[in-house]
């Protein structure tokens, strides 16, 4: 991952406060680098691209242990939506979901059946309780 990518990502990880007087260390510069353990002029120059592509935004605020305010950065809109989406695409999930027809469900309801090792074949929840269907399955997710 891109290291303007991370600190999105550590951003949004941090939460979605606004602009006040005293912020976690782990919104300037400093706690970037120590958290991500990339050099300071790495994390400042990735910060520079991020606030002029709009994804991030810089205030000055107190970090506890501090004798004067720090540049500290918060996220835009558009820059909580850019880190959902890594950290989805990080964060895939290690099994895969699916959902019965609820056409064909003999209990009416659908089952929703996570598995991990893909190449399991689902058994629906019909069947577990003693009931002979043909059943046919959904990929929700992966």
């Amino acid at each position: 991952m891109l290291i303007r990518d991370q600190i999105l990502v550590q951003l949004y990880k941090a939460g979605l406060v606004k602009e006040s007087e005293t912020v976690h260390i782990i919104r300037t510069q400093e706690g970037l680098a120590d958290k991500l353990e990339k050099q300071q002029p790495q994390i400042a120059k990735s910060i520079k691209e991020l606030i002029n592509d709009g994804l991030i935004e810089s205030f000055s605020a107190y970090v506890p242990g501090a004798m004067r305010k720090r540049k500290a950065y918060i996220l835009t809109s558009e820059g909580v939506q850019i880190a959902k989406k890594l950290m989805q695409d990080a964060n895939e999930p290690i099994y895969t979901e699916y959902i019965c027809d609820q056409d064909r469900c003999p209990i009416g309801n659908p089952c929703h059946i996570k598995i991990e090792d893909e190449h399991k074949k689902p058994k629906p929840k019909c069947i577990l309780k003693g009931r002979k269907t043909q059943v046919e399955w959904k990929k929700v997710s992966k």
